[in-house]
């Protein structure tokens, strides 16, 4: 977007404009230290405050009109009800979503011979090929009952 604008008389020019609130709690660095966000959990007030991302049920990635006369990536990735946001990280990678997820858990019981101690890890990764760029600072992402449901505007070329 360019603005021309007229120079005021007294030399000084004031812009007033929307801006995006960023959320600054959900931008990490995941295990291999590449910039990555965690989804958040739904909220009840998240209709209310602005978009909700909703669930299609059409697993994958697809194209959708943005309702602005733009289009907008949706994607819908089902992680399981085990994993938290913080279990899971989405990444940008050169022309691809990346969505990984990491769940430890260690156990402790006692049996009449002593007490049984173990680990468990389970990890997931998959990768999702984007049709053109998008706006990677406008990536919105959400964990609903074990899906991830992603948006993210396209870049007008």
């Amino acid at each position: 977007m360019i603005l021309s604008l007229p120079c005021p008389k007294d030399g000084v020019l004031i812009l007033e404009a929307p801006v995006k609130q960023p959320d600054y709690n959900a931008i990490t660095f995941d295990a291999n230290r590449k910039l990555c966000i965690h989804p958040k959990s739904p909220s009840p007030e998240s209709g209310a405050a602005g978009k909700e991302l909703v669930v299609t049920g059409k697993s994958g990635l697809t194209v959708a009109e943005d309702g602005k006369g733009g289009k907008k990536v949706h994607l819908e990735v089902e992680v399981g009800p085990q994993y938290s946001p913080n279990d899971i990280s989405v990444r940008m990678d050169a022309n691809k979503i990346v969505v990984t997820g990491s769940k430890d858990s260690s156990y402790s019981h006692s049996t009449t011979a002593g007490t049984v101690e173990g680990s468990e890890s389970e990890q997931f990764s998959k990768a999702f090929s984007l049709p053109q760029t998008i706006d990677s600072c406008s990536v919105d992402a959400i964990l609903k009952d074990g899906k991830l449901i992603l948006e993210a505007p396209l870049c007008r070329l």
